[in-house]
């Protein structure tokens, strides 16, 4: 296979850049399922007794006897988006992954997976924040005047996933400036 631009190797890649691309994507694999099953279950508990949410929040602002089905599905909703986002991400990953393994190492295609997984993570950890804000107002509601909440809030939780997403879209960004300067070389030679 030819890359678009950039390095391809020309004889077959190093058994331990086929494993270990192999290995991870594997990885990618198994975490998109165990993503998609846990907010698939997630969402089935809290349809099944939308009081389940409470237990997602801290600081005993949300009641669990409070929440309405209508609240629970507008909150499984809210936070939909960061699920599909990270199993995005992951599924970029996952082609990357799968270029290295044939030897795809520096490519405007392998840079543009880097960057649409990081930037997927960067909208996930973005998303992720806001939902929890809106998730706790939509499941305040019912409280009585003076316990509605609208906790606005950014953890080490939510910053640390933010700043390794940064970081993959940068990298990505870099590979694209490297496979645009090697095909500007190989059309000298």
């Amino acid at each position: 296979m030819q890359a678009l631009s950039g390095i391809h190797m020309q004889q077959e890649p190093p058994r331990e850049l086929v494993r270990v691309s192999r290995t991870m994507q594997w990885f990618c694999v198994g975490a998109i399922v165990l993503v998609l099953i846990g907010s698939a279950d997630a969402a089935m508990r809290v349809m099944a007794e939308p009081g389940a949410l409470a237990t997602f929040f801290d600081g005993g602002y949300v009641h669990a006897e409070r929440i309405t089905m209508t609240q629970a599905v507008m909150a499984v909703l809210v936070n939909a988006p960061t699920i599909a986002l990270i199993a995005y991400a992951l599924h970029a990953l996952w082609a990357l992954f799968g270029a290295f393994r044939k030897g795809d190492l520096v490519s405007s295609r392998t840079a543009d997976l880097m960057r649409r997984a990081g930037g997927a993570f960067v909208l996930a950890a973005v998303w992720s924040a806001i939902a929890h804000t809106l998730s706790i107002l939509l499941l305040t509601l019912n409280n009585p005047v003076g316990e509605r909440q609208l906790a606005i809030g950014l953890s080490s939780d939510q910053l640390f996933p933010l700043l390794l997403a940064g970081v993959l879209f940068a990298i990505g960004h870099v590979l694209s400036v490297a496979a645009a300067i090697e095909a500007e070389n190989r059309a000298f030679v």
